[in-house]
């Protein structure tokens, strides 16, 4: 039996661990996501499926001067209501960084990853208005297994870091051309 400062040191060090959950959005924090995602790519490899990783940056820049910081987390709270309203229930979605949000779409190559982003665009466009400004959204995206013999020998671990390497450079180059684009880059 466990004395109270016994129990009372468990409960103390059990809050000391990060959640899991991003406690304004109540999406995956990154790193869960990650874990999630090396988890799906094992998966995916065993089954020779198609997983994507798509980055959706949300571009508050244009409107964070002249509203409040509430405003801003509403919108970001928004934003991830939004995302998940669109997708499948098989994909899994996190609040990735500062204004990006990160979506694992299982069964999805690049031809296919292009239908969730149209249905994304369209919904978080026509429905991210602040005043009379819209919010800019930008999309990138990576595909593991387009060739699963070149993937086969590596590490998830690393097949899961160039995913995501891959997604920030097709989102970077899809920012660089200041619209919104989608981009994309193979994970091989």
């Amino acid at each position: 039996m466990l004395s109270t400062n016994e129990t009372l040191s468990m409960s103390q060090s059990s809050s000391d661990i990060p959640s899991a959950y991003d406690p304004l959005t109540g999406l995956y924090n990154k790193a869960l996501f990650i874990q999630v995602m090396a988890s799906l790519l094992c998966i995916a490899r065993r089954q020779h499926m198609p997983v994507s990783l798509l980055i959706v940056n949300i571009d508050y820049d244009n409107i964070v001067d002249e509203y409040s910081l509430s405003d801003t987390k509403n919108l970001l709270k928004e934003s991830a209501d939004l995302i998940k309203s669109v997708l499948r229930d098989s994909d899994t979605l996190a609040y990735f960084e500062e204004d990006k949000f990160a979506v694992l779409l299982y069964n999805c190559d690049n031809k296919s990853t292009t239908i969730p982003i149209q249905r994304l665009r369209n919904q978080l466009e026509s429905k991210l208005i602040i005043g009379d400004k819209k919010v800019g959204i930008t999309f990138g995206f990576s595909t593991f297994g387009e060739n699963y013999n070149s993937d086969r020998g590596r590490p998830i671990k690393e097949v899961s870091n160039c995913l995501v390497t891959n997604a920030l450079l097709s989102l970077n180059h899809a920012v660089d051309q200041k619209r919104s684009e989608t981009s994309s880059f193979n994970s091989n």
